[in-house]
């Protein structure tokens, strides 16, 4: 067909630009890039989930609020090769269990891969998934008068969850003091804030007896807030705060909702 219109040759040319560049797509476009799903065709996420596809020097984690699935990744012919998934084994219900179970299938299928500026669209015969950068759909939260809810416990390479209902929190607060709730004990100290590092200080917990799981998360914030400086890292409304041997993952909450904390 002629295009006689300067434009429609336009038009033609946007869209050639556009299908090189998802033909020339390799495995470097997507190294150190978070995605969030943003929406989806023959697939429903399970309610109160978010899918979420990480790519980082030839491997790949897509965690979708249960376990986390990875393994390596190639691009081959514009198509998401990945090979040796495997899972964490974090206990979860049987519905999010099963959505892992049928996201590791999708990424198995080789889907056909688009990146388009924000974008990143994988289609098999599963399903269509529509991601966006994490960074665009989610900015990552503040550290200070934030409600932090530990959700899990590191140590080491390990991660665990007790499951506790309230869960432990932790509120940096803009004059510089910390507050932590164990959920059967109560701390206040000092921290302050570098680059990538904080320091905590004269931190002092209540002494309450705990049982049970509670004890052990008692345990574990108690042994964590005694180093000094620790790490820390916030993407999007995560915390993942610690030394390499020992560490808390948390989300955020409302900022309001813990101002009152003792």
């Amino acid at each position: 067909m002629w295009l006689s219109s300067a434009g429609s040759r336009l038009s033609l040319c946007g869209i050639l630009l556009v299908s090189l560049v998802c033909c020339d797509l390799d495995a470097a476009a997507l190294d150190g890039r978070v995605f969030v799903l943003q929406s989806a065709e023959g697939f429903r996420p399970v309610a109160d989930t978010m899918p979420r596809l990480a790519f980082q020097h030839g491997q790949l984690s897509l965690n979708a609020g249960c376990n986390t699935i990875f393994g390596s990744f190639e691009l081959r012919d514009s198509r998401l090769i990945t090979s040796e998934l495997a899972t964490t084994e974090i206990g979860c219900d049987s519905v999010r269990q099963s959505q892992d179970e049928w996201l590791q299938s999708f990424l198995s299928a080789e889907p056909l891969c688009t990146l388009t500026s924000d974008r990143l669209t994988l289609e098999s015969s599963l399903a269509k998934l529509v991601f966006v950068n994490r960074e665009v759909a989610e900015p990552d939260q503040e550290l200070v008068d934030t409600v932090w809810s530990v959700d899990t416990f590191l140590e080491g390479d390990g991660a665990s969850n007790f499951f506790l209902q309230p869960e432990p929190t932790v509120v940096f607060a803009a004059d510089q003091s910390i507050r932590i709730d164990t959920t059967c004990n109560t701390a206040t100290g000092r921290y302050s804030v570098g680059k990538d590092q904080l320091t905590v200080s004269n931190v002092m917990f209540s002494s309450h007896p705990c049982s049970g799981p509670a004890k052990s998360a008692d345990a574990h914030l108690r042994s964590l807030f005694r180093a000094g400086t620790l790490s820390f890292e916030i993407a999007a409304g995560r915390l993942t705060l610690g030394t390499r041997a020992l560490g808390i993952s948390a989300s955020a909450g409302d900022a309001d909702a813990g101002a009152d904390t003792p």
